[in-house]
């Protein structure tokens, strides 16, 4: 008799967790960026960069997981799609919306004089 391989709890954390820690990495890193490029002695055209570049690579990775998901789920261990539809429903859901504040945090670029108060 074989048995099911056990879903891993780390890897089936990170799994549900991989939009908002998508986030919340995209957000830290240009928040931090901003900051660092609105310093007097940093040129104020490396402010665009450093908000565009995390948004762009977050935008991407949250697309790529939405679009192999499954494949995202076997590489972390996560429990196999018919077996937990709704774990897999609620990581897609967590992931577009991660998608949809990572949009809305990077749009601020387009809005938004960079560094106009500090300088």
């Amino acid at each position: 008799m074989r048995s099911e391989p056990t879903a891993s709890f780390w890897g089936t954390l990170l799994y549900i967790l991989a939009g908002p820690l998508l986030w919340a990495v995209q957000f830290t890193l240009i928040y931090a960026g901003h900051t660092a490029a609105c310093l007097p002695a940093v040129p104020e055209t490396l402010a665009v960069p450093l908000v565009a570049v995390p948004t762009v690579a977050a935008a991407l990775a949250a697309v790529a997981f939405i679009l192999r998901q499954e494949a995202f789920a076997r590489a972390l261990g996560a429990p196999e799609p018919p077996r937990a539809a709704a774990l897999h429903a609620i990581a897609r859901i967590a992931v577009l919306l991660a998608l949809v504040a990572v949009i809305w945090s990077g749009f601020a670029l387009a809005l938004v004089d960079s560094c106009l108060a500090g300088r």
